[in-house]
């Protein structure tokens, strides 16, 4: 049992890793950066962005993270009853950041990912005022995987 929490946490923390650090890069160098190129560069690298399907890889990491982390709260961790849940610091925290988490996967799926036509729109019209718009989209992801990020390390501490 052991090993299968070793591998779990492993897998959970690679994969809030990649999501979270995708995120922050996306939001701080990648946006900024292809804002500044001129818009015959910003078509191809969005275009080599979507045909790589990078939201749907995105999504698929994020989803399996926060499936891991149910599985390491629940059948690998302490969370075994509602009571539990509910009633002590840990669990009041570990429900925080499970709900965090299936918001920012609603939140990546029916915003995010859905206002790609946009953006692509956007890029193809050098409308850098529309593409600012799609870069706070990610900076709403960025304030749930804080708070997440915040809740794993207090959850650390037993809280």
């Amino acid at each position: 049992m052991l090993w299968a929490q070793i591998a779990i946490t492993w897998l959970h923390v690679l994969g809030g890793i990649f999501w979270f650090g995708g995120t922050l890069y996306a939001t701080f160098i990648l946006g900024p950066a292809v804002m500044l190129l001129p818009p015959q560069a910003n078509r191809a690298i969005f275009q080599a962005m979507m045909t790589r399907r990078v939201p749907v890889i995105i999504e698929t990491v994020a989803s399996i993270t926060v499936l891991l982390g149910i599985v390491r709260g629940t059948l690998l961790g302490p969370v075994k009853s509602l009571g539990f849940l509910l009633g002590t610091p840990y669990g009041i925290t570990w429900g925080i950041a499970l709900l965090l988490g299936l918001s920012l996967l609603a939140w990546s799926h029916f915003v995010v990912s859905a206002s790609a036509e946009k953006m692509a729109a956007a890029v193809e019209a050098s409308d850098n005022a529309a593409m600012r718009r799609g870069m706070q989209q990610l900076l709403v992801e960025l304030i749930g995987l804080f708070g997440i990020f915040t809740c794993m390390i207090l959850m650390r501490f037993g809280l």
